[in-house]
């Protein structure tokens, strides 16, 4: 019974750490998508 709880506390932290990225993102960097930005670092 206790899965499902761990369950949506992982869904929701990393629903906020990629909310978080996004807004971090967008002001230095143009929405081109994270998949474009992570692809010139590499």
């Amino acid at each position: 019974m206790i899965e499902w709880k761990s369950v949506v506390m992982i869904a929701l932290i990393t629903t906020l750490l990629a909310a978080v990225r996004l807004a971090q993102g967008e002001a230095p960097r143009k929405r081109s998508g994270q998949r474009g930005a992570q692809a010139n670092q590499t």
